[in-house]
């Protein structure tokens, strides 16, 4: 993780010397806003606290952490001392080009008050040094000067400037790790009290949907405007609304005539589609779609067993037709 120069210095140097060495090749020289410069120029030179970098003892244990995990609580209750001490580690092993970690972590840390003594001079330093596209930058080095005029309170987050599309993304994925904390306490909610038979099929029809939802998000949308995370979350929050009506006693009704019909319309969208091979949505392809089709199938074909269990009374035709209404509507939007 360490060429052998910077190996060799680390006895004789203090890690906030071997940190500043490395900020001289991050994001200072990519300030262009003349009013953010002076902001960086004037806390240039404030110091890491000792007291709050980690002891060595401390770099071992916290080898390979994560800091955005530890800060926000993910798999363990959050810890925003051991983030703050993770990020130092991160940066000196030259993790910064996460989005999420190292010096961005350090930002919120001192912004907020969150882990360490709140310093907004600090958390400017940080700003300034990390390898950030400028517009970002420079409105997040503006934002941090604004929480000087603010309540100790106020809360600041990265995320508040995310227009460049790597860190949008990032922000996007964080969004939908909080997002999915809630989307699992309300299948939780649905299924509580269903019979262990019930949540067995459930957990197969929950496989199906990943798959499908994974192939639907990544291989048969325009991802040009959005990212796969977002349009997977959009499907998982549909999947619980479905979920939702069906406890409440909102159930299919089909024919098997019904079903004919929507299987046919479905065939002949699906068909024109894969008429030309090399057409494309945007980042979707013909392919992209070959492949989600199949992995629909066994997610329709899912629901009907586990409507077999859940709701008896309920025809599998009325299943299929079910879903099959659904797979339509996506289908016609490639074709609009």
């Amino acid at each position: 993780m360490h060429n052998s120069k910077l190996f060799l210095l680390r006895p004789l140097l203090s890690l906030s010397v071997v940190l500043a060495l490395a900020a001289s090749a991050l994001g200072q020289s990519s300030v262009r806003d003349p009013g953010a410069k002076r902001m960086c120029a004037a806390v240039k030179d404030v110091q890491i606290p000792p007291a709050d970098q980690p002891t060595t003892d401390e770099k071992k244990s916290l080898a390979n952490c994560s800091s955005e995990d530890l800060y926000f609580g993910f798999g363990q209750p959050p810890d925003p001392v051991k983030a703050r001490k993770c990020a130092y580690v991160e940066m000196e092993e030259g993790k910064d080009d996460l989005d999420l970690a190292g010096r961005a972590i350090l930002m919120m840390v001192y912004a907020n008050g969150r882990g360490a003594d709140r310093s907004l001079d600090l958390a400017m330093k940080f700003a300034c040094e990390i390898n950030s596209m400028p517009g970002d930058k420079a409105g997040t080095i503006y934002e941090l000067e604004r929480l000087r005029k603010y309540p100790p309170t106020a809360r600041f987050s990265i995320c508040d400037h995310s227009a460049a599309p790597h860190l949008y993304q990032s922000c996007a994925v964080l969004g939908d790790r909080f997002d999915q904390i809630e989307r699992e306490k309300k299948i939780a909610a649905i299924t509580a009290s269903w019979s262990k038979k019930e949540k067995n099929a459930f957990d197969h029809l929950r496989d199906a949907a990943e798959k499908f939802f994974k192939s639907r998000a990544s291989s048969e949308i325009d991802l040009r405007p959005t990212f796969e995370v977002q349009e997977r979350a959009f499907m998982e929050r549909g999947f619980i609304e479905n979920l939702d009506k069906l406890q409440s006693g909102d159930l299919p009704s089909f024919s098997s005539a019904d079903f004919k019909k929507a299987q046919a319309d479905v065939d002949h969208a699906y068909a024109e589609t894969q008429k030309d091979p090399t057409r494309r949505w945007g980042t979707a392809t013909v392919e992209g779609v070959r492949q989600t089709q199949q992995l629909w199938l066994a997610y329709r074909d899912a629901w009907v067993k586990f409507g077999k269990v859940k709701y008896p009374h309920v025809s599998a035709d009325s299943w299929r037709t079910w879903i099959t209404k659904e797979r339509l509507a996506m289908l016609q939007k490639l074709l609009t």
